[in-house]
């Protein structure tokens, strides 16, 4: 079981949580702060900050802006766990897979049109009456695709 300080981050996550740009995360990197596989351990990185951020001569202590920094990430970190106990996070490969169903089904919905409308059309000759059927054709295609999104392909953790 993940312990809450086993928490990682992504580099943008990061980033936005000190106010420093990528190249100044990877400079940071370069001077030891520590990262994972996958993301950085955002517990780690606080203590490496305090120790090599702060503490470098050069740079101005500002022991306020730590403890807001800290703070933030602490209630960020508590957000997310409120949302995994209400089921209301979803996992990313799911949401990727329910995405590409998604598309799948609308791709499939509109290269079906022609044939599937075609010989329809084909006997009316009015351009109006050809939008007009055109339009209640694609709208239906899409109510099928929401009805897919209503049923959710996603499972919440």
């Amino acid at each position: 079981m993940k312990k809450e300080t086993d928490e990682i981050w992504p580099s943008w996550k990061v980033c936005n949580l000190f106010s420093i740009s990528r190249a100044s995360l990877s400079k940071w990197r370069g001077r030891g702060c520590p990262s994972e596989k996958r993301g950085y351990n955002i517990f780690k990185v606080f203590d490496w900050y305090r120790c090599n951020v702060i503490s470098d001569p050069g740079v101005e202590t500002n022991l306020a802006q730590e403890k807001l920094l800290r703070e933030r990430a602490k209630r960020e970190l508590d957000e997310l766990k409120v949302a995994r106990e209400r089921g209301s996070l979803i996992l990313k490969n799911e949401a990727i897979k329910w995405v590409s169903l998604l598309v799948a089904e609308a791709k499939q919905g509109f290269m079906n049109l022609p044939r599937r409308f075609g010989p329809v059309l084909a006997v009316v000759n009015d351009e109006k009456e050809i939008e007009e059927l055109l339009r209640k054709e694609i709208w239906a295609i899409l109510k099928e695709l929401s009805e897919i999104g209503k049923k959710g392909g996603v499972k919440k953790t």
